[in-house]
């Protein structure tokens, strides 16, 4: 017979080779998955947040202010732009309490809104060419795409729906994004790019009639 601690002051004695030995092994087993699967999520939301502090907050005035809803909404569009998956962005309460840890500390104005002293957005236009991009691209996809929703099963060829979007963007007078800023652009509405025989964005189906109607406009 063997002791297997299931818990403080809790232990069963089984034999070795018995069905419930396994079954009790198993569970630890799954628990400790869970425990390092917990804390490697853990780890990528502290490295997100790390590297977007990093990028776009100058600590160099220590008397400026910055609202805490623009930074947790910057720091959510470059979760975004970067592909940063949901799992590894940091809720709001865990992204207070990281800017808290790391000297931020909060207070409050005349409006009652939360400010952290000791921080500035170096990069405030970020917000501004991001919405635009994102703008220029759903316009896109309403006039060419026939279903385009992050959650739904259709799919396009990454290469097929660039090159729809260089067609479209000819027949107007925008000027054309490149293939990165495209992608950033979709990944900021919420669309992700999946790969599997080739690459392809997924929620995404172009109009059947799309090549015609293009050359037509041109």
């Amino acid at each position: 017979m063997v002791e297997i601690a299931i818990e403080e002051g809790f232990s069963l004695l089984v034999a070795p080779q018995s069905r419930l030995a396994s079954l009790v092994w198993s569970s630890r087993v799954e628990l400790l998955k869970q425990a390092a699967d917990a804390i490697l999520k853990a780890k990528d939301r502290s490295s997100s947040f790390r590297e977007w502090f990093d990028r776009t907050i100058d600590r160099s005035d220590l008397t400026a202010n910055e609202d805490e809803d623009d930074l947790l909404f910057s720091y959510l569009q470059w979760c975004r732009l970067q592909g940063v998956s949901r799992d590894e962005r940091q809720p709001h309460a865990r992204f207070a309490r990281s800017l808290t840890k790391i000297g931020l500390a909060p207070s409050r104005d005349s409006n009652g809104r939360v400010t952290r002293t000791g921080c500035r957005l170096i990069k405030p236009a970020l917000a501004i060419d991001s919405i635009c991009a994102e703008a220029h691209v759903r316009q896109f996809l309403s006039e060419c795409a026939a279903e385009f929703a992050p959650e739904s099963a259709a799919r396009t060829k990454s290469s097929v729906l660039y090159d729809a979007y260089l067609g479209w963007v000819s027949s107007t007078a925008a000027k054309p994004m490149s293939n990165k800023r495209f992608v950033q652009a979709l990944n900021l509405i919420g669309f992700t790019r999946r790969h599997s025989n080739g690459t392809f964005w997924q929620g995404i189906r172009l109009r059947d009639n799309l090549t015609n109607d293009l050359g037509n406009a041109r």
